[in-house]
């Protein structure tokens, strides 16, 4: 089976395709440009204008602090949204298997009648 960007290797085994390796004795810039398809001015540019970004949100109060949890890095708004996205499936999941418990409750009271009426 061929899927584009994957090379097929012996025994079935895929293998993602080499990322492009800067050659030796380039500088930096030119490597990281080489690398990326772009030129070291758009990089520049690019660079710049996230520099630029911040700054303004700086400037506006509207950056927030973020924390690294794990290998992820969250800011407080982004770590509620996660505890409330978790903390309401960890709800359902609760009323699920009270659900359950009850009509396992029923069934057994229900075969427990259907024991006395044989017996009876």
């Amino acid at each position: 089976m061929n899927v584009a960007g994957i090379k097929e290797v012996g025994n079935n085994r895929l293998q993602k395709p080499e990322k492009p390796q800067p050659e030796k004795g380039k500088s930096f810039q030119e490597s990281i440009a080489e690398v990326s398809g772009m030129t070291t001015q758009e990089l520049m540019q690019e660079i710049g204008k996230a520099k630029e970004e911040l700054y303004k949100k700086a400037q506006k109060g509207e950056l927030e602090e973020s924390f690294q949890i794990g290998g992820q890095s969250f800011t407080l708004k982004e770590w509620d949204k996660l505890m409330d996205s978790f903390d309401s499936a960890q709800d359902k999941l609760k009323a699920m298997l009270e659900e359950r418990l009850e009509q396992q409750k029923k069934a057994a009271v229900q075969a427990e009648l259907q024991k006395e009426d044989e017996e009876g």
